[in-house]
C-alpha cells in the first residue's frame, strides 16, 4: 500500500510521491484530491481502523502458518524402545551403534527422528546422534 500520510509527533503530514512532508495547509488542489480519493477507497471497505488491524494480524498468522507448511517444518517423531545388542530399529531398518549397544543394553532409549537425522537420549541425556540412511544406502556400510 502506498501511504499518503505520516504521523510526525502529533501532526499528520502529507508525504505523497515526492516524499516531501507537507502539512494540510500546504497541499495543492491535486494533492488534496489524491488524499480524499484514498480516504474514499478506505471508507468503501466499511472497516474501522481496529478491524483493519485485526484482519492484518489474522493474515500475518495465516502467512506464517503457510510459510511453515511450505518450508516443511514438522514436529520430530519420538520413539521409545529398549536398546538391544543389535542396536535400534528405526523405520524398519537396524542401526548398530557400538557405544549404545555396549554401554546401554536393556535401557529404554528415546529416539527423536528429524527428517534425515536421529538423536538418542537415555535418561534425558543425549547419547548418540547420527544420520538416517537413504533407501539405497545400506546400514551395514555406515562410515
Amino acid at each position: 500500500m502506498d501511504r499518503l500520510t505520516k504521523k510526525l509527533c502529533q501532526t499528520t503530514v502529507y508525504v505523497g510521491k515526492e516524499s516531501k512532508h507537507l502539512i494540510p495547509v500546504e497541499l495543492s488542489v491535486g494533492q488534496t484530491r489524491e488524499v480524499l480519493q484514498k480516504l474514499c477507497e478506505y471508507e468503501e471497505t466499511g472497516l474501522s481502523p481496529d478491524e483493519v488491524v485485526k484482519l492484518k494480524k489474522s493474515a500475518d498468522i495465516k502467512v506464517k502458518n503457510q510459510r511453515t507448511k511450505i518450508l516443511g517444518i514438522v514436529k520430530p517423531t519420538v520413539l521409545k524402545q529398549r536398546v538391544s545388542r543389535y542396536g535400534l530399529h528405526i523405520n524398519g531398518k537396524k542401526y548398530y551403534l557400538p557405544d549404545l549397544a555396549l554401554y546401554h543394553i536393556g535401557e529404554i532409549a528415546s529416539v527423536v527422528i528429524y527428517k534425515h537425522k536421529a538423536k538418542v537420549y537415555i535418561d534425558n541425556s543425549l547419547v548418540e546422534e547420527f544420520e538416517l540412511y537413504h533407501r539405497f544406502y545400506s546400514p551395514e556400510y555406515r562410515g
